[in-house]
């Protein structure tokens, strides 16, 4: 992990903190009092006394001055040799930490390394002061001791385990739990499976060629009507604001955690910092890790030319399989030192407020609120088809069905961004598995598993839809093979399953996460047979008379009941977003879903041949390959 060290933050002392001199200064920052103006001083003193972060942090984190500076002037004061950042990386030595140490970077006596003993420092005015007395008392220990930065010891450590903590995002979640990982499905025994059931449809299809096809049909419209059923639940259930606690007040804030994980966004980095640094709360109590692929120089080159200084440092992951973005997740989860956590994408705009609103959410909800998710909010930056239809699709699922199934304590399926966790939540149940495709669903069920809820706060992102179609299939192929890994990890055991949800969130598994692969796989089969029958081409089937009333009733009320249940779950969420004008678009749903279908047999075949393939959405761009 490198840190960015140069350059002052946007950050300043806020203007409620009236500077005022103070006769006795902490400890930490006294030995500045000849550089920097008393009354900044003592606004940084009144500040620690209300947000509990200590002086030193809020003057390196408004840029007062930079972290190198502070302790470069810390050393200077307890006449200690410094060591330059820049030497630390590659001086750690691994044989002399336990990799833990990684964890709980304070004050503290790292050990030896190429230049003897290091000590790293948070900026805590008790600390300096214990260090100063020790150092009075034994001036013999001077020799052995070296002054650096906290961000320098971090960075060294993460270079000095780096092969540990990539083995641990690789296999962390298989060692621990290895029947909650998606190491092991999708491939060839999946493929085995799936042509074990076809030839047995087959066989009982050639004994019984009428009745076949109108069981077969009533059977996928048992759970199709499920799905629909829900999906018109939510869209007449009313709105909730639950969660919309009063917010978090300065006093008493954790330090939260930010992971960004960036792979070829170096033209989205500069608006990605800046929509990071709009958030309201005290950048003292930030940690955000900009989590960059080693082999992904031009991102890390646009990082480094903003030249950004704490909260912000950037942790580079090594080359390694599977290139996913839960692996990366993984390999920074050991390095994120808030008590909370986040997760933002590089195209990511929340709302200023969003950090606040969800440690009320969390104050509120108590020890079982594992984590919470903000709502995505999608525009299509212009008139395009395919953008209006993902629009309105986000609508409904993060104001209308997310909302529900919080309501009703079900399952969550997850974004795949700015949802928030307790850290050591997150911990328990594994982190994320690095071979899932859509970690975020998967997160949700294992939370659910391990007896913890999720919920919707009343706090947006915005996002931006993909750019062209090929982007769009690419990632909703994604998706569906994200599901199909997530249904068939949880129903590696389904007893072990019903026993840890119980009957109601067993049945809401097989729904929420099944359901969506279900209907795009046999929405073209409903559409095919309606238009044979419709036709009188139905004999071609041998699927005339009865069956064939039989087969254009049951599919007919499939198609209209779909269809009426996702218009009805968009109109909600774009009403209660006040986007209602993108309504009459959803005319054209039926489209839509075809293209979606599309998606979902691409998925199949891709979790046969390459179960945790990542098929990068870029981001940035225009639509511009769609018709009007």
């Amino acid at each position: 992990m490198s840190v960015a060290r140069a350059g002052a933050s946007v950050h300043r002392l806020p203007d409620d903190i009236r500077p005022a001199a103070e006769a006795t200064l902490p400890a930490d920052i006294a030995f500045l009092a000849a550089g920097i103006d008393a009354r900044v001083l003592a606004a940084a003193t009144r500040r620690a006394r209300v947000t509990g972060a200590e002086p030193a942090a809020i003057l390196i984190a408004s840029g007062i001055i930079g972290e190198a500076d502070y302790y470069r002037q810390l050393a200077a004061a307890l006449d200690l040799p410094f060591v330059e950042p820049d030497a630390v990386v590659g001086a750690v030595r691994p044989s002399a930490f336990a990799l833990a140490a990684i964890d709980r970077i304070r004050l503290a006596e790292i050990g030896e390394t190429a230049f003897g003993r290091l000590v790293a420092l948070a900026p805590e005015g008790a600390g300096v002061g214990r260090l100063a007395e020790l150092v009075a008392a034994h001036p013999q220990i001077k020799h052995s001791l070296r002054i650096t930065t906290p961000s320098a010891i971090r960075s060294g450590l993460v270079a000095a385990f780096s092969t540990e903590l990539t083995d641990r995002a690789r296999t962390g979640l298989a060692a621990r739990y290895p029947k909650l990982s998606a190491r092991f499905v999708g491939g060839w025994q999946s493929a085995v499976a799936a042509l074990a059931a076809l030839t047995t449809i087959a066989a009982i299809w050639a004994l019984f060629p009428l009745a076949v096809p109108v069981a077969l049909n009533i059977a996928l419209a048992v759970p199709f009507l499920a799905i629909v059923s829900l999906r018109l639940a939510a869209a007449i259930a009313p709105p909730t604001d639950r969660l919309s606690a009063p917010l978090a007040g300065d006093a008493g804030l954790p330090v939260y955690s930010l992971l960004v994980p960036l792979y070829r966004e170096a033209g989205m980095v500069a608006g990605l910092i800046t929509a990071l640094r709009r958030l309201d709360y005290p950048p003292e109590k930030l940690d955000i890790k900009l989590i960059v692929e080693a082999d992904d120089v031009e991102t890390r080159a646009a990082i480094d030319a903003l030249k950004l200084g704490p909260p912000f440092e950037t942790a580079i992951v090594p080359a390694s399989e599977p290139r996913t973005k839960p692996k990366a997740l993984s390999f920074a989860l050991p390095l994120a030192r808030g008590r909370y956590v986040v997760v933002y994408d590089a195209e990511d705009r929340p709302a200023p407020d969003q950090l606040r609103r969800a440690l009320a959410a969390f104050r509120r909800g108590g020890a079982g609120l594992g984590c919470v998710q903000a709502r995505l909010v999608v525009d299509p930056p212009n008139g395009h088809f395919l953008a209006r239809q993902f629009t309105a699709e986000y609508a409904g699922l993060f104001f209308t069905l997310l909302p529900f199934l919080a309501r009703l304590r079900l399952p969550l399926p997850l974004g795949g961004t700015s949802n928030h966790f307790r850290r050591d939540v997150l911990r328990q149940i594994g982190g994320w598995d690095p071979n899932n495709v859509t970690e975020d669903a998967d997160i949700g069920i294992r939370l659910a598993r391990f007896g913890y809820r999720a919920d919707v706060i009343a706090s947006d992102t915005l996002e931006e839809p993909p750019a062209r179609f090929t982007d769009w299939l690419k990632q909703r192929t994604r998706w569906f093979k994200g599901w199909m890994q997530t249904w068939s990890v949880h129903m590696r055991d389904p007893r072990r399953l019903y026993r840890d949800l119980g009957l109601r969130d067993f049945l809401a598994f097989q729904v929420i996460i099944g359901g969506p692969i279900l209907s795009a796989l046999i929405h073209p089969v409903f559409l095919v047979i309606v238009a044979l029958t419709l036709i009188e081409l139905a004999e071609i089937l041998e699927l005339s008379g009865v069956f064939g009333t039989a087969l254009l009733g049951v599919n007919g009320f499939n198609l209209a009941a779909g269809y009426a249940g996702g218009i009805a779950l968009a109109v909600t969420g774009l009403m209660r977003r006040r986007a209602g004008g993108l309504a009459r678009q959803l005319v054209w749903l039926p489209v839509y879903w075809v293209l979606m279908s599309i998606a979902a047999y691409r998925a199949v075949w891709q979790f046969w041949r390459a179960p945790s393939l990542w098929e990068k959405t870029p981001h940035g761009g225009a639509i511009d390959d769609l018709p009007q």
